[in-house]
């Protein structure tokens, strides 16, 4: 039903190739020991605020580099102006253009720019606080606020009995 297959019966190649992949496996777990280490020596660094870290620095890189390479794509389509000199290119910096709704609505590349700059820092904030805003630690900064504006607001919440029996009527 099984076979046995020598090692030595192998191609050279697959056997560099696990050799490779045991030597990975051993620098791996080396690396993650030194790691495990590093954490417990400093105090303000623990596991799950560093892989917090890692993913939001992933997901950063995973979604700017396509939005960046799509923005750039949209902007060169549009033709590059000839570059003529500095004091051109500087020439009436300071004014701020207002186009009406209906025209920049009109083009498509335009309106698409625009509300992507719009929305896009909304949705950053929305990702990083869904990393890190529902951690341990920030939850129990929430409890630490809403007991501090309970004691400054002078509001204190009815007792249990008084909610149910107004819950049940």
């Amino acid at each position: 039903m099984f076979t046995v297959v020598r090692i030595s019966n192998l191609p050279a190649e697959f056997r560099l190739n696990m050799c490779s992949a045991g030597l990975a496996l051993w620098e791996f777990n080396k690396r993650r020991i030194q790691f495990g280490q590093y954490l417990n020596s400093n105090t303000t660094l623990t596991h799950g605020r560093y892989f917090r870290l890692v993913a939001l620095a992933m997901t950063e890189m995973f979604c700017t580099t396509p939005l960046g390479l799509f923005v750039l794509i949209l902007n060169a389509s549009g033709g590059v102006g000839k570059w003529v000199s500095w004091s051109d290119t500087h020439f009436d910096y300071g004014r701020i253009e207002q186009i009406p709704g209906v025209l920049w609505r009109s083009n498509h590349r335009f309106y698409v720019l625009m509300e992507l700059t719009r929305w896009l820092p909304a949705f950053s904030g929305l990702v990083f606080f869904c990393f890190f805003g529902f951690a341990q630690e920030a939850r129990k900064q929430y409890i630490k606020a809403y007991i501090f504006l309970t004691k400054y607001l002078k509001f204190l919440p009815k007792p249990k009995s008084a909610l149910s029996s107004k819950l049940s009527s």
